[in-house]
């Protein structure tokens, strides 16, 4: 279950349209992690991230970093979220990793011989997000958030500025 949960994880190839986060920014990350490690023992050596015998650029590697930290933060609350309901937490991050990853069934309750009918409606409209989220991309997506929430709050503001003349 744990390698099924890993696979759901990072999902297809970088040129496919499952969702997930991708086989190419799982091995770059897994590359600087080993690269972080190896500088832990030598801080002064320089060690280039590459794929095959191409070096990725310090900012693309930045930006996957930020990428795969903000898919795990999403996928973190929303665990939480459905976890915090009363579903058990086995149940609850595989069912976040399969919405966002759009992978199908998840594992404990809503494993492969059930569905997310054993979701509430709150956790289903949490996992509805998220297949969302995961199926148009995790930055395109959050920005829209941002960019909503500002405008909201402008708004507010308006409207408390008209409310005290």
């Amino acid at each position: 279950q744990v390698v099924l949960l890993l696979f759901m994880w990072v999902g297809g190839m970088t040129g496919s349209t499952s969702g997930g986060m991708k086989v190419l920014r799982a091995q770059v990350m897994a590359r600087v992690a080993w690269r972080e490690m190896r500088r832990s023992q030598r801080p002064r050596v320089v060690l280039p991230i590459k794929q095959g015998q191409e070096v990725i650029d310090e900012s693309v590697v930045g930006r996957i970093a930020g990428f795969v930290l903000l898919y795990v933060v999403v996928v973190v609350f929303a665990t939480l979220s459905v976890t915090l309901e009363g579903t058990d937490v086995l149940t609850g991050f595989s069912g976040a990793v399969s919405a966002m990853g759009n992978m199908g069934p998840a594992l404990g309750e809503a494993g492969p011989t059930s569905s997310f009918a054993v979701y509430s409606v709150s956790e289903q409209m949490t996992l509805a997000a998220l297949m969302f989220i995961g199926r148009l991309e995790v930055f395109p997506m959050v920005l829209t958030f941002v960019v909503a929430a500002r405008w909201v709050a402008r708004r507010g503001r308006s409207a408390r500025m008209g409310l005290r003349r």
